[in-house]
């Protein structure tokens, strides 16, 4: 799974999510992941306030999509490699924001 942030300039976290009909062919599955990474990102809103966290599944995490514990930890690892990430960019003087 892919998971990159960016700021948004708002008081709260927003979440975008990318699964591919091609590599979850089921509607079902899909939508199972999406619920998952909902949940995850539900439980973890008040850590992500002023981000844009976009989740994209990959084919490498769909080698076993039922597989909800590693879909699970996969976009907590992504969530907390963006978030130290951004937090880390230094506001530039020139930018526009």
């Amino acid at each position: 799974m892919d998971v990159r942030a960016g700021p948004n300039g708002l008081g709260y976290g927003r979440l975008g999510m990318i699964v591919p009909k091609r590599l979850v062919v089921s509607a079902v599955k899909r939508n199972r992941i999406k619920r998952l990474i909902r949940e995850c990102f539900r439980q973890r809103q008040s850590e992500l306030a002023g981000l844009d966290i976009i989740a994209r599944l990959r084919a490498s995490a769909t080698d076993h999509p039922a597989d909800e514990t590693r879909l699970r930890d996969d976009f907590l690892k992504g969530m907390a490699a963006c978030r130290a990430c951004v937090r880390g960019r230094r506001h530039h003087p020139n930018d526009t924001e």
